[in-house]
């Protein structure tokens, strides 16, 4: 059975786990952690949050939350898409809706009580009681995965996992259960009793580049992502 291979090859890459120093390094996130913490990002712009005073995004559309290469459009009406319908919770109609744009927040997520509130347009994002992203797709770079990681001397490439932040903070401190060495351009060796800490805002403002190639489940795309200067806590 492939997934059952495939989980049997990714358990045997983590044998031989060795502890790091903590320094700053560069951080590459596969694609699953990438989603995680782009799909996060807009999931925390719901105006709910904004306007209960319980988010790290207050008062920041139309400002600079990411760095220039970030781009996210949440569309709820793509073709086939896990999350697609042609209405929200609230019987709204959906489209694409451009959350960041070049780095830019541009728009919160509404359901139909939050932009009456807030005397702005809905968004068509109820989901009954709660308001959530559908399909999130992030922008592409240039250069593949490969060659992002090829670029990087010494750093950490996260395989999946954990990069939540508090939605009030924005602070992230997270384990990395999955993540490799990167040493001269390769992934060397898998890492244990190693985190992450840092804020969401300043991760996402030093991402510095977003592959050209990228996991695609339907709906939503999700590429590889490298940030500069994370604070990297090992264990050595």
């Amino acid at each position: 059975d492939g997934i059952g291979a495939r989980a049997t090859e990714t358990a045997l890459r983590f044998l031989g786990s060795r502890k790091i120093k903590t320094r700053v390094l560069p951080v590459v996130l596969g694609p699953l952690a990438a989603f995680e913490l782009l799909s996060e990002l807009c999931g925390n712009a719901n105006a709910e949050d904004i306007q209960r005073n319980r988010s790290y995004l207050i008062g920041m559309k139309g400002k600079q939350v990411a760095s220039e290469p970030v781009t996210i459009i949440d569309d709820g009406l793509y073709p086939r898409g896990m999350n697609s319908s042609r209405f929200d919770g609230d019987g709204f109609p959906r489209k694409p809706l451009v959350v960041v744009e070049r780095g830019i927040l541009k728009s919160y997520l509404h359901s139909f009580y939050t932009a009456n509130k807030g005397k702005e347009e809905n968004t068509g994002h109820s989901t009954r009681g709660w308001i959530s992203p559908t399909n999130v797709r992030v922008s592409l770079g240039s250069r593949t995965a490969a060659e992002i990681i090829k670029d990087v001397k010494e750093g950490l490439y996260i395989n999946s996992g954990g990069l939540s932040p508090n939605s009030v903070t924005g602070d992230i401190s997270a384990t990395v259960d999955f993540g490799f060495k990167i040493e001269n351009g390769e992934l060397a060796y898998p890492v244990k009793n190693t985190m992450i800490g840092a804020n969401m805002l300043e991760l996402l403002k030093n991402i510095d580049a977003i592959s050209s190639d990228y996991r695609e489940e339907p709906g939503i795309v999700m590429p590889t992502v490298r940030i500069q200067n994370v604070k990297v806590a090992g264990g050595e």
